[in-house]
């Protein structure tokens, strides 16, 4: 019984992922952030990971992406949109990493991620920053059905959004937020330690 309560209060770590090469690194405050999300754009893709364990070593141009958008009706509510996206676009913009936890199986940011979220709207506020306009991309690991994975992903994305606009109000217009489930992993999900680094959400820059 304690083992299953412990489960079930047990975080889901997201990273906001920032490298464009492929690198795991996280970013901590403020600085950190901006000077990824300055970065030059990348020529280089990174390798494309089958869901299920399974790799793809070999990148593919064109390499098409499934998805979820959040798009805000007329009405001021808002509804899923199903997307499909190039791969390579999305490799070669500027993006960022921050390690963010959620319970698990849900969109409920936990209060120890909250500091790092401080640290991420006070980068969005700096003047080299304020203009441009960003991606919020929610992403799982590989347990669950797809169709599961896309949603969670997509409202644990949204969360981020929300306490941006409702906690510093950062203008809800600068960010979109997607969802792509599993389908991005930044490696094959072979074990817990991999799958926690898939369980993320990145920033990705609009104008690199």
């Amino acid at each position: 019984m304690q083992k299953l309560w412990m489960s079930c209060f047990a975080a889901a770590i997201l990273v906001l992922n920032p490298a464009i090469a492929g690198e795991n690194s996280f970013e901590t405050n403020s600085s950190g952030i901006i000077d990824k999300l300055m970065a030059a754009p990348t020529t280089g893709m990174q390798p494309i990971y089958k869901t299920r364990g399974l790799s793809q070593p070999k990148q593919q141009e064109g390499y098409k992406i499934r998805g979820l958008r959040l798009e805000k009706r007329s009405d001021g509510t808002r509804e899923y949109k199903p997307i499909e996206i190039n791969k390579s676009d999305r490799d070669r913009a500027s993006k960022v990493n921050l390690e963010i936890q959620f319970d698990v199986n849900s969109a409920r940011l936990r209060p120890k991620s909250i500091p790092l979220l401080d640290e991420l709207a006070k980068a969005l506020r700096d003047p080299r920053l304020i203009a441009n306009s960003y991606f919020i991309n929610g992403h799982t690991d590989s347990d669950g059905s797809d169709e599961h994975n896309l949603k969670l992903s997509l409202e644990r994305a949204d969360s981020v959004r929300q306490y941006l606009v409702q906690n510093h109000n950062i203008d809800d217009g600068r960010l979109r937020v997607m969802g792509y489930g599993e389908g991005l992993p930044l490696n094959a999900n072979r074990s817990r330690a991999e799958k926690q680094i898939n369980r993320r959400v990145e920033i990705l820059s609009l104008i690199q």
